[in-house]
């Protein structure tokens, strides 16, 4: 079965563990959380995976291959750019 689940980034690196092949649609602010909504099977094992958020002017890892996400504003006004790491 196919359904949306709604994950919390605890940090600026976070490990979660969601269903294999989960599909990451939406990564907001909702209350004082980064959250990312994923579309998922929830017949299929689970496998983990690692979001890294940056600040606006942070050095990215140059070492690391990952895909970027999306950006979110929080409340106080710091921007943080969401990226999934790849390859792990």
């Amino acid at each position: 079965m196919y359904t949306y689940w709604k994950f919390v980034l605890d940090s600026q690196y976070s490990t979660i563990e969601m269903p294999e092949n989960s599909a990451i649609r939406k990564v907001a602010v909702q209350g004082n959380d980064i959250v990312l909504w994923a579309a998922v099977d929830t017949s299929v094992g689970h496998v983990r995976r690692i979001f890294v958020a940056y600040y606006t002017g942070e050095q990215i890892s140059e070492d690391t291959e990952m895909l970027y996400l999306d950006t979110v504003i929080l409340d106080n006004g710091i921007v943080l750019h969401v990226h999934e790491v790849l390859g792990y």
